[in-house]
């Protein structure tokens, strides 16, 4: 990846984050239909890498979603926040 598609990536997870992190809805609330569809469309759009992981002591590859890790920690923390967990 250039260094312009790193930045567009992060970018629209810091967009997702901007935009979700004060507008916490409660658990049963219908705008996690839409937190989801958002987070989804960020993963889907930048697509899939190939990754080399150790497992027992040995490198595998695997693909995995460029936005992914990202999106999923920020989603992770609105839903934590919309049941009043919080992490110290």
């Amino acid at each position: 990846m250039t260094n312009e598609e790193v930045s567009a990536v992060l970018r629209d997870c810091q967009q997702f984050w901007i935009r979700w992190r004060n507008d916490i809805p409660f658990p049963e609330s219908d705008k996690w239909q839409e937190i989801t569809k958002e987070a989804a469309q960020i993963i889907e759009k930048y697509g899939k890498y190939n990754a080399e992981r150790a497992v027992d002591g040995m490198l595998k590859h695997k693909e995995e979603y460029v936005a992914g890790p990202l999106v999923f920690w920020f989603l992770d923390e609105v839903e934590r926040r919309s049941k009043g967990i919080s992490e110290s």
